[in-house]
């Protein structure tokens, strides 16, 4: 990694110390508030792949990926609103010129943006937009960031649509994880008139999120085993530090080593080519290694873990989460040995 790169893990990793970790009970609670967004726009976080013309950060994928890792070691949930507003919102709205200038304003943080997509979100039934003459109308179920300002929707045409009028987010789900993003349903009756159709490719889009989805279970998974070690290195039991019992120390050791391994892989493919079975290898692994490694750190920290005030519950929590928002896990295993077989697998 060369130094322009390091200088960007140090700056996010700071901001990340001082502005989110003081407020994530608050975040967790309450919503990610809006002095926290106007602040990560004005680092260039919330433009972080939009170009310098549109003022973003126009970063690499190497970039984007420590820009989320570090972002996720504190709040994960703010680690996925960033990640929501450029992997899909921003990328999404390249893809059409007459809206560009929204760009933005998502970038300064005036506005924010959603995307949907039923793929994302199997663990319930999705809803639908019906095109039916010049409306779009119907319910979407568990819409992420249902607050937001521009919507960019499937309709049951086939086609995504951008939306900024003429929707109505109804009461708020209970959920598990990302706490500080609001989920719910959301009702539209919108003229079609209004709504601008986006070219996209959905498959391609969502193939782009592989790393950086990778990188958010990274930074989980680091989040939540620096708290336990830091636990460990405190707490006593029997006369003895935590960190002296050879079980706990071994075991924390070993998933140390094999997130130092992960890091390192996850910085080769984000500066080498495009590599679609690489990338889904990562983000499976990844995802897996983020539940397993917050487990832990929850089980170290005993009783106490289950406490908010800790900070390390939410870890697991959306690690869990992110296993759903992520994408369909067992359809991905199953893309992931066909690539590898090269040929049909794993479907019995």
């Amino acid at each position: 990694m060369d130094e322009e790169h390091r200088v960007l893990e140090s700056v996010v990793g700071e901001f990340a110390s001082k502005e989110l970790e003081p407020i994530n009970k608050q975040i967790e609670l309450e919503g990610i508030p809006k002095e926290l967004k106007k602040r990560l726009s004005s680092q260039g976080f919330l433009g972080a792949l939009a170009p310098y013309d549109l003022g973003g950060a126009s970063l690499d994928r190497l970039g984007y990926s420590i820009l989320l890792k570090q972002l996720a070691s504190a709040s994960p949930s703010v680690a996925f609103y960033v990640f929501l507003e450029n992997s899909f919102v921003i990328k999404s709205i390249l893809l059409k010129n007459e809206v560009r200038e929204k760009i933005g304003l998502i970038s300064g943080g005036e506005i924010s943006g959603t995307f949907y997509y039923s793929h994302l979100l199997n663990f319930l039934e999705p809803g639908e937009i019906k095109k039916i003459d010049s409306k779009l109308t119907g319910k979407l179920n568990a819409v992420i960031n249902s607050e937001a300002n521009l919507f960019i929707v499937p309709a049951d045409d086939g086609k995504f649509y951008l939306v900024e009028s003429g929707f109505h987010p109804l009461d708020e789900h209970e959920k598990l994880g990302f706490r500080g993003l609001r989920f719910s349903p959301v009702k539209f009756d919108t003229s079609i008139k209004d709504a601008i159709e986006i070219p996209l490719n959905v498959d391609e889009l969502i193939d782009d999120t592989h790393l950086p989805i990778s990188a958010i279970a990274i930074g989980i998974a680091q989040g939540a085993l620096n708290k336990a070690i830091e636990y460990a290195k405190e707490r006593s039991a029997f006369l003895h530090k935590l960190k002296d019992f050879q079980p706990l120390a071994f075991g924390m050791a070993q998933a140390y080593s094999q997130l130092d391994i992960l890091n390192e892989y996850l910085i080769n493919i984000a500066q080498g080519e495009r590599d679609i079975k690489k990338e889904l290898m990562l983000k499976i692994i990844s995802i897996d290694f983020a539940r397993d490694v917050s487990k832990l750190a929850l089980q170290v920290h005993g009783g106490y873990g289950y406490l908010m005030d800790f900070g390390i519950e939410k870890y697991y929590r959306d690690a869990m989460f992110l296993s759903i928002l992520g994408g369909n896990h067992l359809d991905e295993k199953m893309k992931l040995s066909t690539l590898i077989f090269q040929e049909k697998a794993g479907w019995i």
